[in-house]
This record gives C-alpha cells, sequence and structure tokens, in this order.
C-alpha cells in the first residue's frame, strides 16, 4: 500500500492514489493540476523513508476537485445575570482534491540516490585528520 504524509496549511495529511483529500481553502481552480512538496513521510508497505523534515524529490500531484465548507461551529458567549448572550456561527472553507499521483523516491522508477563508494586513501586521510585534531585538542 502505497501512501504519502503531506504538510499543507500547517496540517497534515495521508495521501493515497484515487482519495479525495479536504485541504485548508487555497486559490486555485476545479480541474487545475498541484503538486504537493512538503512531503514529511512515504511509503510502499515494506519500506518508510522519513524526511528532515522534508523528504527531497517527493511530490504528490492532485487535482482541484472544488471548494466545500465544514460544519458550523456555534460560538455561544454569556455571562450570567449581566443578561448578555452572543451566538455566533462560523463555516470553514475547504479546498478538495483528488490526489492523482505520488512521485516517491522509493519506488522503482524513482531511484533513491545511490551512494558513493570511498576509496580506502580517502578513508586513511581522514583518519589521520581526525586523529590530528583530537591531539590538537588535548594540548590546549
Amino acid at each position: 500500500m502505497l501512501y504519502a504524509i503531506v504538510k499543507s496549511g500547517d496540517k497534515q495529511f495521508h495521501a493515497e492514489i484515487g482519495m479525495k483529500i479536504e485541504l485548508p481553502l487555497f486559490d486555485a481552480q476545479p480541474g487545475d493540476e498541484i503538486e504537493l512538496k512538503e512531503v514529511l513521510l512515504c511509503s510502499n508497505g515494506d519500506e518508510v523513508v522519513l524526511g528532515t523534515p522534508f523528504i527531497e524529490n517527493a511530490i504528490v500531484k492532485a487535482t482541484v476537485a472544488g471548494e466545500t465548507k465544514g460544519d458550523k461551529v456555534v460560538v455561544f458567549k454569556m455571562k450570567r445575570r449581566k443578561k448578555y448572550r452572543n451566538k455566533t456561527g462560523h463555516r470553514q472553507a475547504y479546498t478538495t482534491v483528488k490526489i492523482t499521483d505520488l512521485v516517491l523516491p522509493i519506488i522503482d522508477n524513482n531511484p533513491v540516490i545511490e551512494e558513493v563508494d570511498v576509496p580506502e586513501e580517502t578513508t586513511d586521510n581522514q583518519a589521520e585528520a581526525v586523529a590530528a585534531a583530537e591531539a590538537a585538542a588535548e594540548t590546549k
């Protein structure tokens, strides 16, 4: 099961291909293609990649389906014995998107950056440099 955790509007959302998500409202027309680049975590079921704080080269592609409003939240203020009552309401606006594609570094067609083999000579030089730095620190 391929999924990603995406950050949008200071909130985190679980995203899978074909899933509809209500994100905080942003400027986009229905049918627009958007890319969510703030991917915090991705997994293919076997391995999990965790970003620090985001995963490089990871993109969640989505299509804007429209704008919706959330459930009404009633705000009621009252002060006892003062004849003060105030009732207001609020409906949060959301942008509904449908996830179309997950471009993640753990998928075979998007290979992870390969590790580079370090020659032994470089390793020996680094060991000598570390030993010299430790000796200099001890003399101070």
